[in-house]
């Protein structure tokens, strides 16, 4: 049997496990992990200006309305460049602070 998205809400935490779909960890389950440590770590990273405009960048968290997974991007609030959608926080940091000329 196969459920649409929206059907997903309606379902018991058994049925989505009997379905194949992950239950994804609480931030609270993950803070004891290896990604949660990286989690942490990059959330005090610095995040290097713009190499466009100079401005400063923001990390932006966005969740899909019919996904589990939260998208990160890195954002100048200035001229609105971006790193592109990541699904960690530490990528999306990391290819931000990557430069051609370093």
């Amino acid at each position: 049997m196969s459920y649409f998205p929206s059907d997903i809400s309606f379902m018991s935490e058994e049925e989505l496990k009997a379905n194949g779909i992950r239950i994804p960890k609480s931030k609270d389950e993950r803070a004891g992990t290896e990604q949660g440590r990286r989690e942490r770590e990059m959330s005090n990273a610095e995040l290097k200006p713009c190499p466009f405009c100079g401005g400063e960048a923001e990390v932006h968290k966005h969740y899909p309305p019919f996904g589990r997974r939260v998208i990160v991007t890195v954002r100048c609030t200035k001229c609105r460049s971006n790193s592109g959608n990541w699904g960690r926080t530490d990528k999306a940091i990391e290819s931000w602070n990557r430069r051609m000329t370093e």
